[in-house]
């Protein structure tokens, strides 16, 4: 399919009926669900259950179209309208042979479309090659990484969460949601592990327990070393005798 510069498509009413995996062949389309929003370029592939509420609006570079090609089906398998989560890969790095099994299947469908088991067997090894090369990461990766990217470099200071969420264009409820599912742990339990860590490093370095409160922005050294053997199981001391 071909599209126009700002040709949308519009499911955040009724959602999808079907469940469709895309692959962007060229241009641009950017995508919005929920409050979040992101673009796709070419090279991108994209998985959206069926059910989702999104707007999808194509957007020219260097004056060429959009297009994409894409299988739409049904399934059995429910999902969850509160998990629904739009999976998507940039720059996949076989672009050739995933476009191969798309068009396979579509050639397939165009010539036969009635021969369903060929079919099936068609969208099955594009399923089987897509899972084997580890190709789909969740939307959640990319939303993310802004802000983890930021933790990881700025882990020592004592910045609100409203700032971590700006970098994500995202609400603070919302992201610290987000945050939370993806990860396992709040936004402060994240920058705390990686203070704790390198907690670890500087005392087996010969620093002072007051010297590494200071330096990974606790304020209090007692709190420090309690929060320390709270989270880790075990007191400063006795960890960095652990290689």
């Amino acid at each position: 399919m071909e599209f126009k510069n700002g040709d949308t498509i519009d499911y955040s009413k009724d959602g999808r009926r079907k469940l469709v995996i895309h692959l962007v062949t060229s241009g641009q389309r950017k995508y919005e669900i929920e409050d979040r929003i992101f673009s796709a370029e070419k090279g991108t592939l994209i998985f959206i259950p069926e059910g989702t509420k999104y707007k999808t609006k194509a957007q020219s570079l260097n004056n060429k179209l959009c297009s994409g090609i894409g299988i739409s089906f049904n399934t059995n398998i429910t999902f969850d309208p509160d998990e629904l989560i739009i999976y998507y890969k940039e720059n996949i790095g076989q672009m050739s042979a995933t476009l191969e099994l798309f068009n396979n299947a579509y050639q397939i469908y165009k010539s036969s479309p009635l021969e369903i088991l060929e079919l099936k067997a068609a969208v099955y090894k594009l399923f089987s090659f897509l899972s084997s090369s580890d190709i789909v990461n969740s939307t959640e990766n990319v939303l993310l990484k802004p802000a983890i990217e930021f933790i990881n470099t700025h882990y020592t200071e004592n910045l609100p969460i409203k700032l971590y969420a700006e970098k994500c264009n995202l609400s603070e409820s919302y992201f610290r949601k987000k945050f939370t599912e993806y990860t396992g742990l709040s936004p402060i339990e994240y920058r705390n592990q990686l203070r704790f860590a390198e907690a670890k490093r500087m005392y087996q370095a010969g620093l002072s327990a007051q010297q590494i409160a200071e330096r990974l922005g606790f304020c209090d050294t007692a709190y420090f070393l309690k929060l320390y053997k709270h989270k880790i199981g075990r007191t400063i001391k006795m960890d960095s005798k652990i290689i």
